[in-house]
């Protein structure tokens, strides 16, 4: 499943952009080479559609978090899992 939403948010007096992607899964979600390849892709072409000039960050939304690895690390600003949202 993908989804894809981007909202802005104020940081050291600049607007930024962070880009959601939410998957779910029984385990630990793992970006791979190919993964974040797809991920950057779909970066690309929101940057080229929106004409942004904003620092856009990743956020993953996940059901039971991201498994760290090269290529997650550094990559994903931000990461929630359903137990974060569920949280009262």
């Amino acid at each position: 499943m993908f989804y894809l939403a981007a909202y802005n948010k104020i940081i050291s007096g600049q607007i930024t952009v962070t880009i959601c992607e939410i998957k779910y899964t029984e385990d630990p979600f793992l970006i791979d080479k190919q993964y974040k390849s797809n991920l950057e892709n779909k970066i690309a072409v929101y940057q080229k559609h929106t004409k942004t000039q904003k620092q856009i960050f990743l956020a993953m939304i996940t059901s039971a978090g991201i498994k760290p690895n090269i290529h997650s690390d550094g990559f994903v600003a931000n990461q929630l899992t359903l137990k974060d949202l569920l949280q009262e």
